[in-house]
């Protein structure tokens, strides 16, 4: 089990359930062979690798083994799951580190994947836009509710 951040592209105006709902169909598609990548994911990719290996520092594990990137910080065990048709972050759940160091690392590296691809990301565990006043206490408390 996990804790698990979404990236969505949404139109002007488009809510966060019918951006939900379209991005289904879109991993629908895919798992049936329609090619689904991003075309501005897949620009920043490099810039995006560069960004949060700086910021986890010389521990960051990078796998490339599919088309995209995975990084791992074995210290706040969180995973950015990078691919050219979706992007997620995770974290598993327990004691250590704290609840505030885990869901600080998950905000630190979305903010990053906001800002070099125009995704915005989305906390399906309460339901709320990471950008959304008060979704970072609320990430915290919820996370801590499942350790």
């Amino acid at each position: 089990m996990s804790y698990d951040i979404l990236f969505l592209r949404r139109e002007p105006g488009q809510s966060f359930d019918d951006a939900l709902e379209a991005d289904e169909e879109r991993q629908i598609a895919a798992s049936e062979g329609i090619s689904c990548e991003d075309p501005l994911v897949i620009a920043a990719a490099d810039e995006v690798r560069r960004a949060v290996v700086e910021m986890i520092g010389p521990d960051a594990k990078v796998d490339t083994g599919r088309p995209g990137i995975d990084i791992y910080d074995p210290a706040t065990r969180v995973l950015l799951e990078y691919h050219w048709e979706g992007v997620s972050i995770s974290t598993t759940f327990g004691p250590d580190p704290s609840p505030v160091t885990r869901i600080s690392a998950v905000f630190r590296t979305a903010e990053i994947i906001e800002r070099l691809t125009g995704l915005e990301g989305y906390d399906r565990q309460i339901e709320m836009a990471l950008r959304e006043p008060g979704a970072f206490a609320t990430s915290v408390a919820a996370y801590g509710y499942f350790t």
